[in-house]
C-alpha cells in the first residue's frame, strides 16, 4: 500500500486506534492500518472521562496517542459524548444517542480546551453519536446550539480542524429538521452510517435543498459484526460476511464519489467482533480485502454503474487512465457475456488472488456471485458505453441496497406518459447514436430517437409511450436500445419496467387517512380501530387548520398503542408515507409491517420511519420513503406512542414516490368556487401543510415562533379552465410590506410553478408568483399578484392584477389571520396539462413580517429559499 499510495492520504479509515493505551500497541496498530491503506482515525470517547471535575482533565494520555497517530500519516479526530453530570442543564441523567443540553459555558470550555492541547494533532471534532428525537425539551434547538458553540470555539483555537456532525443522525425526518434548523452553518461533514450509493446521494440533496453543498458527506461508521469467538479457524477463514460488506458498500458509495469511508473497528478483540483484527492483532479475512480494496481504489475516479444480464451489477472505475470495474451478481453463478475490448482480462478476489481470463473476440464470459471481483485490462471506451445511457425513474436510498436496480416507470392506463433517459458522453470526442424503445407486444412504439452529444456533454432525452386501453394493471418488462455510430461501442440495452397503474391509485392510498368518516358503529374512524381508552377518536383543540373535525389521540399508556392499516401494494415500488403529528411527554412515531408474497415478514421500526421523540412545540408533517422489493404484497402502516403524556396524528398518506417528500393532489371542483375569501364551497380533502417548526426558516435571530404567529395550509382545485389556489393563515401581526418584487418583505406568498414537473426544460419553464395584500400602485387593483422577471418562465412579467379581469383574487383579513384565494387560469400556467393523472411541480412559501422587517417563511416543497431550484419543487397531481 506504502508503494502504491507514495505515503500520501487515501480515503479511508478506522475507529478507535488512536486512543490511549500502551504506546506500543497503539503504534503497532497505527502501522497495520497504513499496511490496509487506512489513513484515518474517528475516535469515540465520553467528555466526562476527558474533563471528570470542572476544569479537570485527564489529556495527557490523548496528546501521547494523537502523536503516534499523527506520526504514522493518520488523521484523527473526537467524536465526543456523554457529558459529565456537573454540566448537565435540567436532566438528572445523559440519555443515549439523544441531543443534550448543558451548560453551554462549561462546554465552550471544554472543546476551546482540547482543541489547544491536542493543536497540530487533532484532526476534528465529531458533535455526538447517531442522535435521534428526544433527550431534551427541545433537541433540534439544543443539538444546532451544540454545534455552533463547539465549532465556534474549536475553529477559533484552529481554523483548519474540521468539525462533523453526530454520526448517522437518524431518521432523515430528524436530519432534515436539523438542517433546516441551519446546523449545517457550524459543521464541515455530514456523515452517514451503514448505508450505500443511494443514502451518500440523499445526503447530498438534502444539503442542497438547505444551500449548503459546501459541506461533504463522509460514510464513517460502516462494517458488519461477526463473533469469532471458539470459532474453529477454518470456519473463520472462510466467512466471507465482513469482506462481502466492504466490496458491496464501499464500491457503491465510491461510485457517487463519497469523500471518506471509516470501517467501524481497527484496535484488535479477542471475540472479533466488528473489527479486522483478533486480540492478539492476528488479521481477518476481511483484513486482507481492505488491503486489496483500499489498493485497488486509490485514485480511483467513478465512472458509472450498470447492470447486464439478469442480475448482473457493474460499478465501474477510471484510474490513471485505465478501467477498473467492479463485477458481481444478485444471484449465484450467474454468467454474462461482457464486451471488453481486449484478448485478455484479469481478475482479482477479495483475498488478492488474480486470475488471467481469455476474451475471444473481445468478449469476456463472466461468472458472477454476489461476492465481488475486480476486472481489469479491459478497453476503458468500451467499457464506457455501458455506462452513458440511463433509464430513470424515482427511487429511494435504502441501506444495503445498490444504485443499480431495475428502474420502474410508472404510467396510467389508457393514457401517454413519459419517461427519461439520461445521456451522458463521457469521451473527449462527438458521441451519436439513436434510442429505441422496446416495448410489449401490441404496445405503440415510435422510430429510433437520434442524439448527438459533445464531449462532456449530459442530456435528459424525452421518450413518450402510451399505454393501450386494455394493457393490465401490471408491471410490464421493456427495454431502451442504444446504437452508436462510433463502430467501436456496442448496443447497449437497457431493461426496465413500466408498472401501468390506474386512476384509483392516483393520490393517496390510505382511507380516510383524515379519519374524518366514522366506521358504522360511529364510535371510531372507519377503516382504523382506536380502543376509546388510549386511542381515542378526537376533535381537534385549539389552532386547527387542515385537521378537519376529527384527528386520532394517544394518552397515557405505559406501553406502546398504535393504530394501523393495511393495504396491498405492487412490489418493487418506492412509497411515501406522511403524516402530521403533535406530542407532549409522550414518545411518538409510526412503524411499517412488510408482509412477502412468500408469506415472510419485515418490520421497520420508528427510528427506522419516523420518530417524534417525547415532545413537539405543534403539528409538524413527517416523512419517510419506504422502498419495497418486488415480492411485497401487504404493508401495514401504524402510527404509535407510548408514555404518560399525549400524541395526536392526522392526515396520514401513502402515495407512490415521485423523487420528493413534498406530494399533493389537486381535486377536480365540483362547481367554480367564489373567490371571496371563504372556503366553503371547496374540496379540502388534501390539505398542503405550512404547520411546523421543521418547514420554518428564520431570517431574524430575535424571531420567537409560535403557531399563533405564523403557520398556514394550502388548498388547490382544477377545472378545464383554470386552477385554483388558497391558503389559509393564522399570522397575529398582518404587515405588508413593499412593493412589486420586494412584497415578499412583507407578509406575502410566493407560489412556484413548474408546467415540465421537473423536467429537462424546468430551469427554463418554472415560474413564481409573489401575493400580497399590498396595493400594487396604480390601476384599480387593490391587492398584488406579480411574477418578477428572473423566475417568470418565459411568460408575461410584472404586475398581473392591477387592471386584470383575466385573474380573480380575495385576501379577506380578520383577526389572527387571513385567507388568500386565486383564480389562475390554465392558460396563464404554461401548459399545465388539464386531464386526470396531469402533474406539474409546485412549491408554496409563506412570508411572514411583524412590522421589524422580514422574520421568517414556512415552505412547503422546496426550490424557493435558500435558491431557485425547481428541480426541488413538490409534485401536484390532478385527480377527479
Amino acid at each position: 500500500m506504502l508503494a502504491i499510495t507514495g505515503g500520501a492520504p487515501t480515503r479511508f479509515g478506522m475507529t478507535n486506534v488512536v486512543a490511549p493505551g500502551p504506546a506500543e500497541r497503539t503504534e503497532q496498530l497505527c502501522r497495520i492500518a497504513r499496511r490496509l491503506g487506512l489513513t484515518s482515525c474517528r475516535t469515540m470517547h465520553s467528555w466526562y472521562d476527558l474533563e471528570p471535575g470542572p476544569g479537570v482533565y485527564k489529556l495527557d494520555a490523548w496528546e501521547e496517542a494523537f502523536d503516534i497517530g499523527r506520526n504514522n500519516g493518520i488523521d484523527a479526530w473526537l467524536c465526543i459524548y456523554n457529558p459529565p453530570a456537573w454540566a448537565l442543564v435540567g436532566a438528572e441523567s445523559v440519555q443515549s444517542y439523544k441531543a443534550v443540553r448543558v451548560d453551554w459555558d462549561a462546554w465552550r470550555d471544554f472543546v476551546r480546551t482540547v482543541t489547544v492541547r491536542l493543536k497540530g494533532k487533532l484532526y476534528g471534532w465529531e458533535w455526538l453519536n447517531e442522535i435521534t428525537p428526544g433527550g431534551t425539551d427541545d433537541p433540534v434547538r439544543d443539538y444546532v446550539t451544540m454545534c455552533r458553540i463547539g465549532t465556534e470555539a474549536a475553529k477559533a483555537v484552529d481554523p483548519e480542524v474540521v468539525t462533523i456532525l453526530a454520526g448517522g443522525l437518524w431518521p432523515r425526518s430528524f436530519r432534515i429538521e436539523m438542517l433546516k434548523a441551519g446546523v449545517a452553518d457550524y459543521v464541515d461533514v455530514l456523515p452517514i452510517h451503514y448505508s450505500n450509493g443511494g443514502g451518500v446521494v440523499e445526503a447530498r440533496e438534502d444539503l442542497a435543498s438547505v444551500g449548503r453543498e459546501q459541506v461533504v458527506v463522509w460514510e464513517n461508521e460502516s462494517a458488519r459484526g461477526v463473533n469469532a469467538w471458539n470459532v474453529p479457524p477454518i470456519e473463520e477463514l472462510q466467512n466471507t460476511t465482513q469482506a462481502n460488506w466492504v466490496l458491496t458498500q464501499w464500491t457503491d458509495e465510491l461510485a457517487v464519489d463519497c469523500e471518506r469511508i471509516i470501517y467501524f473497528g481497527g484496535h484488535g478483540a479477542p471475540a472479533g467482533n466488528w473489527t479486522y483484527l483478533l486480540g492478539d492483532l492476528r488479521p481477518r479475512p476481511v483484513a486482507a480485502t481492505l488491503a486489496v480494496f483500499t489498493s485497488k481504489m486509490f485514485g480511483a475516479r467513478p465512472v458509472g454503474v450498470f447492470s447486464l444480464g439478469g442480475a448482473g451489477l457493474f460499478h465501474l472505475f477510471e484510474r490513471d487512465g485505465r478501467a477498473l470495474l467492479v463485477c458481481s451478481s444478485y444471484e449465484e453463478g450467474e454468467r454474462v457475456a461482457l464486451r471488453v475490448g481486449t484478448d485478455e482480462v484479469r481478475i482479482t478476489d477479495y483475498q488478492g488472488n488474480e486470475t488471467a481470463l481469455r476474451s475471444e473476440g473481445g468478449v469476456a464470459q463472466l461468472e458472477l456471485a454476489p461476492m465481488r471481483y475486480f476486472l481489469e485490462d479491459a478497453d476503458l471506451d468500451v467499457l464506457k458505453a455501458y455506462a452513458v445511457p440511463e433509464v430513470l425513474t424515482h427511487k429511494a436510498a435504502l441501506k444495503r441496497s445498490q444504485l443499480a436496480e431495475l428502474p420502474r416507470a410508472t404510467m396510467l392506463l389508457g393514457k401517454e406518459g413519459e419517461l427519461f433517459v439520461r445521456l451522458r458522453n463521457l469521451y473527449d470526442r462527438e458521441l451519436s447514436g439513436t434510442v429505441a424503445m422496446e416495448l410489449p407486444q401490441g404496445w405503440p412504439a415510435g422510430p429510433p430517437i437520434p442524439f448527438t452529444l459533445e464531449p462532456g456533454e449530459e442530456r435528459l432525452l424525452p421518450v413518450s409511450v402510451t399505454v393501450p386501453d386494455g394493457a393490465a394493471r401490471q408491471d410490464y418488462p421493456a427495454e431502451a436500445a442504444f446504437d452508436f455510430t462510433w463502430e467501436k461501442l456496442p448496443e447497449i440495452r437497457k431493461p426496465f419496467a413500466i408498472s401501468v397503474l390506474s386512476a384509483d391509485v392516483l393520490g393517496n392510498l390510505i382511507g380516510n387517512g383524515g379519519f374524518e368518516q366514522a366506521d358504522p358503529s360511529g364510535a371510531g374512524p372507519e377503516g382504523w380501530q382506536v380502543n376509546a381508552r388510549t386511542s381515542l377518536w378526537a376533535a381537534p383543540e385549539g389552532p386547527a387548520l387542515g385537521l378537519g373535525e376529527r384527528l386520532v389521540k394517544f394518552t397515557n399508556s405505559e406501553d406502546y398503542v398504535s393504530i394501523g392499516q393495511t393495504l396491498e401494494l405492487r412490489g418493487g415500488q418506492t412509497y411515501l408515507y406522511t403524516a402530521w403529528l403533535w406530542n407532549r411527554g409522550m414518545h411518538a412515531g409510526s412503524n411499517v409491517y412488510l408482509g412477502m408474497a412468500d408469506g415472510t415478514t419485515r418490520s421497520l421500526y420508528d427510528v427506522h420511519v419516523f420518530t417524534a421523540g417525547e415532545g413537539n412545540p405543534y403539528w409538524q408533517m413527517y416523512t419517510s420513503r419506504i422502498k419495497t422489493s418486488a415480492n411485497l404484497k401487504t404493508a401495514r402502516f401504524a402510527p404509535l406512542g407510548r408514555g404518560a403524556g399525549w400524541a395526536l396524528f392526522d392526515n396520514v398518506r401513502v402515495t407512490l414516490f415521485e423523487g420528493t417528500d413534498f406530494v399533493a393532489e389537486c381535486h377536480r371542483a365540483p362547481a367554480p368556487p367564489r373567490v371571496d375569501g371563504r372556503l366553503d364551497d371547496w374540496v379540502t380533502r388534501c390539505p398542503i401543510p405550512l404547520v411546523g417548526r421543521n418547514q420554518l426558516t428564520v431570517a431574524d435571530e430575535a424571531y420567537q415562533w409560535s403557531p399563533e404567529n405564523i403557520n398556514g395550509v394550502a388548498y388547490l382545485m382544477w377545472d378545464d379552465a383554470n386552477l385554483y389556489v388558497a391558503l389559509q393563515v393564522l399570522d397575529d401581526v398582518h404587515h405588508a410590506a413593499g412593493r412589486d418584487d420586494s412584497v415578499v418583505e412583507g407578509d406575502s406568498v410566493v407560489l412556484a410553478f413548474d408546467p415540465t414537473n421537473r423536467g429537462p426544460e424546468a430551469e427554463a419553464k418554472a415560474f413564481a408568483y409573489y401575493v400580497s395584500s399590498a396595493v400594487p400602485g396604480g390601476g384599480s387593483g387593490v391587492h398584488t399578484v406579480y411574477r418578477p422577471e428572473a423566475h417568470s418562465g418565459g411568460l408575461r412579467t410584472g404586475h398581473l392584477f392591477r387592471d386584470s379581469s383575466v385573474y380573480e383574487m380575495a385576501i379577506e383579513r380578520a383577526e389572527g389571520g387571513c385567507v388568500y384565494e386565486m383564480r389562475i387560469p390554465l392558460s396563464e400556467l404554461g401548459g399545465i396539462p388539464a386531464v386526470e393523472g396531469g402533474k406539474f411541480g409546485f412549491s408554496v412559501q409563506l412570508n411572514d413580517n411583524d412590522g421589524d422587517g422580514p422574520a421568517a417563511h414556512m415552505n412547503w416543497g422546496g426550490g424557493i429559499s435558500p435558491a431557485w431550484r425547481p428541480a426541488n419543487f413538490g409534485v401536484v397531481t390532478l385527480v377527479q
